[in-house]
């Protein structure tokens, strides 16, 4: 499987470092259940990026509130659409067909009566 890149530099400097910081052994500290080949060292990078990125958000917030300076609005909203973006398309991942149930006929034309 190819490596993941991101477009921006930033943002692929922070994939491969995440990327990188998963170790091998990331099933003691994260419970995942069984999924496609493609996807299992999808799976562990997503959730650990995700709950940083909520870490990292809670932070920003927290310091607006703090600091009483709030962050730029035309920002957030972009971030938040961003976020959106990322929900759909993880939902929209547990709507493919499962092939896990498929299987081909037996050729002897008994199922086919």
């Amino acid at each position: 499987m190819a490596d993941l890149q991101c477009d921006a530099a930033l943002s692929d400097a922070v994939l491969q470092a995440a990327r990188q910081a998963i170790p091998a052994d990331w099933h003691r500290l994260i419970n995942l259940p069984p999924t496609s080949e493609r996807n299992r060292p999808l799976m562990p990078l997503l959730a650990g990026l995700l709950d940083a990125t909520h870490t990292v958000a809670a932070a920003v917030a927290d310091n607006a509130w703090d600091e009483s300076y709030p962050i730029d609005k035309q920002v957030a909203g972009d971030l938040a659409k961003q976020a959106l973006r990322v929900s759909d398309d993880i939902i929209n991942a547990t709507h493919c067909p499962d092939c896990r149930n498929w299987s081909l006929p037996s050729m002897t034309g008994k199922e086919l009566v």
